[in-house]
């Protein structure tokens, strides 16, 4: 019976993500997202806050997710980590970059959700974010 009610659960959920895929407004992926504002590169190491959210579906509130920054022309340059219930569904965080590794542009934030119902994962990408850092 609880396979079941999952199944249908999940079948739901694919059917509104569908629906909701082919129109304009949907700009936010219904298992979280990620944002940062355009920043400015600093002199030596700093703080650089972004945020992050995880919606995860009713039949669970078991979830991990990580992270990923990658810089101008993909160099991967660091993650993130968050687990429940240890860490909130949605919360503040920041990158510690340090200017003489980075370049300014555009830098891609990637979210991947992991789902654990009993034995089962499952595992999603979430639309990727971009802010831009700039030397001023």
């Amino acid at each position: 019976m609880r396979r079941k009610m999952i199944a249908v659960l999940c079948g739901l959920l694919m059917s509104g993500s569908l629906v909701a895929a082919g129109t304009a407004e949907a700009a936010h992926d219904p298992l979280g997202g990620t944002s940062a504002r355009n920043q400015v590169l600093h002199k030596g190491c700093h703080r650089y806050p972004f945020t992050y959210r995880v919606t995860p579906p009713p039949f669970t509130d078991v979830w991990s997710t990580e992270v990923f920054l990658k810089g101008p022309g993909g160099a991967r340059v660091g993650s993130a980590y968050f687990l429940s219930p240890a860490d909130p569904a949605s919360g503040r965080a920041a990158w510690r970059l340090c200017r003489a590794s980075m370049v300014p542009g555009k830098y891609t934030m990637k979210m991947k959700v992991t789902l654990i119902d009993g034995y089962d994962l499952s595992t999603t990408w979430v639309k990727p974010t971009r802010f831009r850092i700039s030397r001023r």
